[in-house]
């Protein structure tokens, strides 16, 4: 249900990040694995690649790294099998990573000398269970923190919602949505057809490039490709419904836009824009709004 780890996601990672797209002077290949029970049955799958360089060596990583910034992956596993799955990749990448080249090799082609990964959820199960069960296995583990993550638990209704917020904050709610939005001078346009995505994106790269920028930054997609990555995977994300992705327009013309993603019940806000020559108007605070009232 995390569209992060989803095969769309992960396998347009892979052909713009990856596959015969070296960093630098950098190698990647695939370094998958997959964890098979005494009937052969899948039970889990590492979804990895490995990268070297003279300056790191060998190291292992999760698809999705980098500049596109994947959250919450993990390795996946069959329900209740964790600690299975984690046991037989911890004792795998052990006795690889301790294994000589054999005669005629010129290194061990499964060798490894890191394995980095990030974007994990702190309370990740899974990657916990590999964390520990590597350490067991004799590993040198080190953990750190990673960027902060704000969640909202949301109510089933939106005056519920409401009722949770500070005085302040509620008025400040209830005002906006007084105000501008119930101008008619809004319109909120939402994707729902393949036919409507390309304007979208546009609206959304527009918006997004010059609020950064205004404030002297280059921008998520001033890499080409990024914006390559992001325009070829979102048809495949709105085919699965895992895609959402809508602009706001004040008297006509796009102020804000919210690019997020959504699976198994949960919406993860994404990427935005707004249009620097509109902030009299507050336009991240109406698409913040917006996003959440949708939500």
């Amino acid at each position: 249900g995390v569209p992060f780890r989803s095969w769309a996601w992960m396998s347009h990672w892979w052909r713009h990040y990856g596959e015969g797209q070296p960093v630098g002077r950098r190698a990647a290949s695939l370094f998958i694995l997959g964890v098979l029970d005494r009937a052969d049955a899948l039970i889990g799958i590492a979804p990895w690649y490995l990268e070297s360089s003279l300056a790191e060596g060998r190291v292992v990583r999760f698809l999705g790294t980098g500049e596109v910034a994947s959250d919450y992956l993990s390795v996946l596993c069959e329900p209740g099998r964790k600690e299975t799955v984690s046991a037989a990749l911890a004792a795998w990448l052990t006795g690889v990573h301790t294994r000589p080249a054999a005669p005629g090799e010129e290194e061990n082609p499964n060798g490894w000398d890191l394995l980095e990964l990030t974007g994990v959820d702190a309370e990740d199960a899974a990657v916990a269970s590999l964390a520990g069960q590597l350490e067991a296995c004799g590993n040198r583990v080190h953990r750190r923190a990673g960027p902060n993550c704000w969640r909202i638990e949301l109510p089933t209704s939106w005056g519920a919602y409401l009722a949770r917020l500070s005085k302040d904050h509620r008025k400040q709610i209830r005002r906006t949505e007084r105000g501008i939005l119930a101008s008619g001078r809004v319109t909120v346009h939402r994707v729902e057809r393949l036919d409507d995505l390309a304007r979208a994106q546009d609206v959304l790269i527009d918006l997004h490039q010059r609020r950064r920028r205004m404030l002297g930054e280059p921008g998520c997609f001033a890499s080409a490709r990024f914006t390559d990555f992001h325009r070829q995977v979102m048809p495949d994300l709105l085919r699965q419904g895992n895609l959402l992705l809508d602009w706001l327009e004040l008297d006509g013309r796009p102020i804000a836009a919210e690019y997020r993603l959504t699976g198994a019940g949960v919406v993860y806000a994404y990427q935005s824009g707004v249009d620097p020559d509109a902030l009299e108007h507050s336009p991240g605070r109406l698409s913040h709004v917006n996003m959440l009232r949708q939500a």
